[in-house]
């Protein structure tokens, strides 16, 4: 648990774990609690904070038991059965199907712009766009924003890259890269419209998709 807890602090990505690991472990005290705000006496609503944090606690403790002790079998059904037709409304009427990502954060229209046989030995892309480009393409990307599991020193140069530091054409060059597909106004896009060799195919309202000439 506490290693989960150091890797969250590290990676958000590993939170809901250690949230997964926190809830049975949090089942036992939580009735023991529970059982004893029940059967104490409710404090009066005045005095200090942790007055307060008691009686609202004890009070919610004692709704809460009411509740899972007086719903009868019908209306427990017919809740179920009401929850299900939402999400069937919700999962099988036109209005609420997603038909693509919203196009002022993912470049739709630009990844549309990706010649089919362009893959990740050619495409320098943001790594926050990896995970859609591979879900519309389905291919394998140059980067994701699973950045944790790749080596440092490439991590380092693909930043020192997307920020136009010194080298990045050398670095471009070095892995293959035919076109490059990043956010409008970062450090590379203004580099890349500035460089002869490189010309932009498509430019939407989230990124631009650049070729080599």
């Amino acid at each position: 648990m506490l290693l989960l807890l150091a890797s969250g602090l590290k990676a958000m990505r590993m939170v809901p774990y250690l949230a997964l690991v926190l809830l049975p472990a949090c089942g036992p005290p939580s009735a023991i609690l529970r059982r004893r705000l029940l059967d104490t006496t409710l404090p009066s609503a005045g005095g200090g904070l942790l007055n307060q944090l008691i009686c609202g606690f004890s009070s919610f403790a004692r709704i809460e038991e009411r509740l899972s002790q007086g719903v009868p079998l019908r209306r427990i059904v017919l809740m179920l059965l009401l929850a299900s037709l939402m999400v069937a409304i919700f999962l099988l009427h036109p209005a609420y199907k997603v038909k693509d990502f919203y196009e002022r954060t993912i470049p739709v229209k630009a990844a549309r712009s990706i010649p089919e046989a362009v893959d990740d030995r050619q495409l320098f892309n943001w790594d926050n766009w990896g995970q859609y480009l591979y879900l519309v393409r389905g291919k394998p990307v140059f980067i994701d924003d699973n950045t944790d599991f790749y080596p440092r020193k490439f991590f380092l140069e693909y930043l020192a890259t997307l920020h136009a530091k010194p080298g990045w054409q050398g670095r471009l060059d070095r892995w293959g890269i035919n076109y490059v597909l990043v956010p409008n106004g970062i450090d590379l896009d203004k580099a890349l419209s500035n460089d002869g060799a490189w010309l932009p195919v498509k430019r939407d309202l989230a990124g631009v998709l650049y070729r080599r000439r």
